[in-house]
């Protein structure tokens, strides 16, 4: 839609950051105001706010964002660096928090257990392939007024190829570890107590890439783990490094 066309404002539709920063970029040149929205079909919301008045408020969360793009391959120290600003988003201004699995499980325990999962904020290792795809994604556009830039394949930076149909297919990378330690994965049951079958994305335990347990609602359930394989699963319960999982989904 052209920013000519006489409308008052522009929403787009967007649970991205990266979409924030681009709108800020590109608000002067739209002549009309622009909002975000995200959320869930049920609870909306316009703007991020408090991720912009961070970034107005303190200078090292403004560096860390400037020095996205800079690179091809995120530095460990800028990954550190994007690790503390999402815990500052997560956590009350007078808090020096770091560690993003910290924070998301104290997060969950403050709240009993009863918080919606994008009311959390990512694991560790969801954070790093995300950081990834953001610094991949500014890469390009700091190059955007270049003419045929050299841009390498986004595989192995937060991006990876999968066989779909005999074919290979980009697919977002989103994770290397385990989504939660295996005794919380054991006691797992599937939120909305599936009515029919647990053989779709409408299945919490199948949209995460999880097996059912025992205690799913269905009598027969399709997603829960086989006989033959249970042997196999739980003995990886003695070499789980509790330090090496993320804690909650």
């Amino acid at each position: 839609m052209p920013s000519d066309d006489g409308y008052a404002a522009v929403i787009v539709n967007s649970e991205y950051a990266d979409v924030f920063i681009l709108l800020v970029a590109f608000c002067r040149s739209i002549d009309a105001k622009l909002y975000q929205r995200c959320g869930t079909h049920t609870r909306t919301k316009l703007g991020k706010l408090s991720a912009f008045k961070l970034m107005k408020a303190r200078e090292d969360v403004r560096e860390a964002y400037i020095k996205l793009g800079e690179a091809w391959n995120l530095s460990d120290e800028l990954l550190d660096a994007l690790e503390k600003v999402t815990c500052s988003l997560y956590t009350p201004s007078t808090a020096t928090a770091s560690n993003i699995n910290d924070v998301r499980y104290n997060l969950f325990c403050a709240k009993n257990g009863e918080i919606e999962s994008h009311l959390l904020p990512p694991c560790k290792d969801c954070l790093s392939k995300h950081a990834m795809r953001a610094n991949y994604q500014a890469c390009i556009w700091r190059r955007s007024l270049e003419r045929n830039p050299v841009i390498p394949s986004p595989v192995g930076m937060g991006w990876k190829m999968e066989t779909l149909a005999d074919s290979q297919v980009l697919s977002i990378d989103w994770m290397e570890k385990k989504p939660a330690p295996e005794a919380v994965l054991e006691l797992l049951v599937c939120k909305y107590k599936c009515k029919r079958s647990c053989n779709s994305q409408s299945c919490p335990c199948v949209a995460n890439g999880l097996k059912c347990t025992d205690i799913c609602t269905l009598s027969k359930c399709e997603n829960q783990v086989d006989a033959d394989d249970e042997m196999e699963v739980g003995s990886s319960d003695v070499d789980n490094d509790p330090e090496e999982e993320c804690k909650f989904t």
